[in-house]
């Protein structure tokens, strides 16, 4: 269930995100994978049973709790509306997801 609400709220926040980006001139977002996210995803994809799920478990915790902080901030503080209002509205759902891996 929850991987699916990712795939769903993931793809929906993209979609969102390159809208906003493309209100605000100079603002194009990058879409490459940094390296530490990467590394991430690398050790992701050598762990298996129930080593993969903590890890897993463990890195959207940190990586959702990250998103969270920098959305409001962003939301609070941002020089540019469109994605003010971008991450406000995505604060909520990244919120969301935190309750959910909170019960996992």
């Amino acid at each position: 269930d929850f991987a699916a609400k990712m795939i769903t709220d993931h793809t929906k926040s993209t979609a969102d995100l390159k809208s906003a980006a493309s209100k605000v001139e100079g603002v194009t977002p990058d879409a490459t994978l940094p390296s530490q996210l990467q590394d991430q995803l690398d050790q992701l994809n050598a762990a298996s049973g129930d080593a993969f799920d903590n890890l897993y478990i463990t890195q959207q915790k940190d990586a959702h709790q990250k998103a969270l902080d920098l959305l409001r901030d962003y939301a609070d503080n941002g020089s540019a509306e469109p994605l003010k209002q971008f991450a406000a509205n995505t604060a909520k759902v990244v919120k969301t997801h935190i309750e959910m891996l909170d019960k996992m």
